[in-house]
């Protein structure tokens, strides 16, 4: 089986001895790839988990003891099987990887806890690592079809026998999207990725008429999620039934060159600008565009790409929207230009197909999983140190990171918690709107932003957190990413 691992550590602080052990695990999952050539042998019981192992401050190294053990709930009350013990582990700049083996009878289909322990080699105790981490379960393939020969992918086929990325030539056929769970865009090629990502939208009915997926996007399926917080209680954002039709989103924030590129075409047409948007480097994100600028630069990129602008000034929408602030913006949502996200097409794309999981990977957040600022003794899900990222926190501010620095949600896309807020079309309602392709209150004084940034905490990375400003004003903590509805 070709084996593609997902990150879902977590990492915690805890004495013993004289050192402080922190880690960051990876546990390797068998997920759908597609048909390949020749026959797979059937998968064993043994998986591969790979992690991060800090001494104080910095990364561990040298020879370490390790005993895991399942437990059957998160708290660890009762554990299965016996426990499995991998000595001598070496540790190289914080990094190790070792193969588990609990024999198939402890796996029945129900979710498993992995407790780690860990000591220095030889010692004579542990120290029991917390919390403890889920492992989901996931099909496997006993044998897989001859991709030379098939036709199309049907049944549960699964991951191959492959020493590398399978290359997208060799697939075809239908994949629902249900198989591609677990997988990431930083995992498998981009080719191979986008054309899985195709195939799985080809079998919802409401999937775009054509495979052209634009540059640097990807397809967000239609579907069904309830939007909202189920989870911390936030007065704005009460759960409600909402349907979306399918979308393409930028795959990461709009980066500096980016913005540069189309705002030199702009202002070379005639189009004016209220800030001109700065960036800490040219991969990172653009920051200091307000909600306005970011739908002027859409309309831009829209005529770059000889597309029809989506945004107009008069409610007939024959006047593109290029130059002033006024307090009323028409969308035309008939037309395939570029455009902000609505905040629900924005929450769906964030969960990345997770259900009732407070940020795009799951219930608890570390500076492992986006750039934002650590306050682990207010926020019991934090579980990073106190401040900024201090892998970006250098130089002058904004502490930004470079786009696509962290692992891709569950629809290949980075950065939707933390690194910089995201303007969504929506004005802010104290409610939000329910129902089919919902777009907000149809007035306001606010526009909505999303996504938490690296200057705020945890709270606001949650996929459900809401926030809003004046759309006329900017910060550099505000960016943006477009989506689009070609193919619709």
């Amino acid at each position: 089986m070709y084996l593609v691992a997902r990150n879902v550590g977590i990492m915690l602080g805890r004495t013993f001895s004289s050192w402080v052990a922190k880690w960051y695990g990876a546990v390797c999952f068998v997920f759908l790839l597609t048909a390949f050539v020749g026959r797979a042998c059937a998968q064993g019981s043994a998986f591969s988990y790979q992690g991060r192992l800090n001494d104080g401050a910095g990364p561990a190294n040298g020879l370490y003891d390790f005993r895991f053990r399942l437990a059957v709930d998160p708290l660890g009350n009762s554990y299965l099987g016996d426990s499995f013990l991998t000595n001598g582990v070496a540790v190289a700049n914080g990094l190790f990887a070792t193969t588990l083996d609990f024999g198939t009878a402890v796996f029945n289909g129900s979710s498993r806890w992995l407790e780690v322990n860990v000591r220095t080699n030889g010692a004579l105790t542990y120290t029991v690592l917390n919390p403890l981490q889920p492992i989901s379960p996931a099909p496997y393939a006993i044998f897989a079809g001859n991709a030379a020969t098939a036709s199309a992918v049907s049944g549960p086929v699964y991951a191959s026998q492959l020493s590398g990325p399978i290359p997208a030539t060799n697939l075809s056929g239908i994949v629902p999207l249900s198989r591609l769970s677990g997988i990431t865009s930083n995992q498998i090629d981009p080719a191979t990725w986008q054309f899985l990502v195709t195939l799985a939208s080809s079998a919802n009915t409401n999937r775009p008429s054509t495979n052209a997926v634009p540059t640097g996007m990807v397809l967000i399926p239609s579907g069904s999620f309830t939007m909202g917080d189920t989870l911390d209680g936030e007065e704005d954002a009460k759960p409600v039934a909402v349907a979306l039709s399918s979308f393409y989103m930028d795959t990461n924030l709009v980066s500096y060159a980016a913005w540069t590129n189309v705002y030199t075409y702009a202002i070379n047409r005639g189009y004016g600008f209220t800030h001109t948007g700065t960036g800490k480097a040219a991969n990172h994100p653009v920051v200091d565009v307000s909600w306005l600028d970011a739908v002027k630069w859409c309309n831009a990129r829209s005529q770059q790409a000889g597309l029809t602008p989506v945004y107009c000034t008069d409610a007939a929408l024959t006047k593109v929207y290029t130059n002033g602030e006024p307090t009323e913006i028409y969308p035309n949502w008939s037309v395939k230009g570029f455009r902000l996200p609505t905040e629900a097409e924005w929450e769906f794309a964030a969960r990345g197909g997770l259900v009732e999981q407070r940020f795009p990977w799951g219930m608890v957040i570390s500076q492992y999983q986006a750039n934002y600022k650590g306050a682990p003794d207010t926020y019991s899900y934090d579980l990073s140190p106190k401040g900024y990222n201090s892998k970006y926190a250098t130089g002058d501010q904004p502490y930004t990171s470079p786009v696509g620095s962290f692992a891709a949600n569950g629809y290949g896309l980075y950065d939707m918690a933390g690194n910089t807020w995201q303007w969504c079309w929506d004005w802010y309602g104290s409610t939000y709107s329910a129902g089919n392709n919902p777009r907000g209150a149809t007035s306001g004084a606010n526009r909505v932003v999303r996504g938490g940034s690296w200057y705020d905490y945890a709270f606001v990375s949650r996929s459900a957190a809401r926030r809003y400003y004046f759309p006329s004003f900017s910060f550099p903590y505000y960016g943006f990413r477009a989506v689009s509805s070609l193919g619709q």
